[in-house]
């Protein structure tokens, strides 16, 4: 299967681009001039978890241009001062909606290896990615185990006592 882009993760110093294929989630790690390539195959996954939280960098940075914007334009003061002042607008507007909408992240966790996707205002693509990755999961690990039959006999049970409960131990 072709890769296919499904989102990104950045940090202060890293970039993180996440890519799906038909067996893995692959994250290309970018740290200045070196590119590691990450795979968290399907079958190695041991959660999928989707949160969400306040990003506090976008918020501090948007409402703090903002407010120098309006300061700048108290200071200058005329029209100057008041075009200066409109130009804050969309930064508090921004800050103020980082504020109300969180963004989401989902994160599967492998064996060895970790990728991250983070979801600043779209939520319900999130949950769509979120879903789609855990029925992948699902299908990649239930091929390789397959579900465990059953019908077995009572001696077969009687010779792995840790498979039976205490409630239906057979009498002895």
């Amino acid at each position: 299967m072709k890769r296919r882009f499904i989102g990104r993760y950045n940090d202060v110093v890293t970039r993180h681009a996440i890519y799906a294929t038909g067996d893995a989630i692959e994250v290309d790690e970018r740290d200045n001039f070196a590119i590691v390539r990450k795979r968290v195959f399907f079958e190695d996954v041991l959660l999928i978890t989707s949160h969400e939280r306040v990003g506090i960098g976008p918020i501090f940075f948007s409402l703090g241009f903002a407010f120098f914007l309006l300061l700048v334009g108290l200071i200058a003061g005329g029209v100057a001062g008041w075009t200066t002042a409109l130009f804050s607008t969309p930064f508090f507007v921004y800050g103020i909606l980082r504020i109300q909408v969180k963004e989401t992240i989902v994160t599967v966790f492998g064996r060895r290896s970790r990728a991250r996707i983070r979801f600043a205002m779209r939520r319900r693509h999130a949950q769509q990615l979120y879903d789609e990755l855990c029925e992948q999961v699902r299908r990649a690990q239930s091929a390789m185990n397959p579900p465990a039959d059953e019908e077995r006999s009572s001696e077969e049970r009687r010779e792995e006592p840790w498979l039976t409960s205490i409630d239906s131990a057979p009498p002895q």
